[in-house]
């Protein structure tokens, strides 16, 4: 029973040591970059970065549609009434208003997706535009998930072909690795 409670309070002291020293080590390497990188603040570091912009996105009459994600999901489905491979592509847009003049979701009128191979993709007939947010939409946000066929296995990147409020915007060039 002691050697019982002996190991559980030195596995107890364990966990907290390296828990103390990874935090002890993160804290200290920022502060290595302040000291020796050149660095003023902590706040000039971070804000080099670039958050919640997408490096694939398009502009057209000041109407911004950017790719928020892609999703390979591949999962096989067996239920007793269902079989099946429900594997899909799934592709998520942001887009805005960017004086934030109001959308309508009349304005969507079709996507397409084209790989590098060539392989041209539908969407099947599941998408969804919705306002941003949901509860309390802005009016000049909206939201733009839609389902494909999976793509082909060798295919690296994919370009966009979306036609919005009579404008094509085509994002070319999107990893899907």
């Amino acid at each position: 029973m002691k050697k019982a409670k002996l190991i559980i309070w030195v596995f107890l002291f364990s966990l907290i040591s390296i828990f103390c020293s990874y935090h002890y080590g993160r804290l200290n390497a920022i502060e290595s970059v302040m000291a020796y990188g050149g660095l003023d603040n902590l706040e000039d570091y971070f804000a080099r970065e670039k958050y919640g912009q997408s490096p694939y996105y398009e502009v057209i009459d000041n109407i911004k549609v950017s790719v928020e994600r892609v999703i390979k999901e591949k999962y096989f489905i067996t239920y007793s009434w269902i079989t099946g491979n429900q594997s899909y592509f799934g592709i998520t847009l942001l887009i805005e208003h960017l004086e934030k003049m109001s959308l309508k979701k009349e304005y969507f009128q079709e996507i397409w997706l084209e790989d590098d191979l060539n392989n041209k993709y539908k969407p099947l007939s599941y998408y969804k535009l919705i306002d941003f947010p949901e509860d309390q939409p802005l009016g000049w946000k909206q939201v733009f998930f839609g389902k494909f066929e999976p793509l082909n296995k060798n295919a690296k990147l994919i370009s966009l072909y979306f036609r919005y409020n009579n404008n094509l915007y085509k994002i070319k060039n999107i990893n899907i690795e």
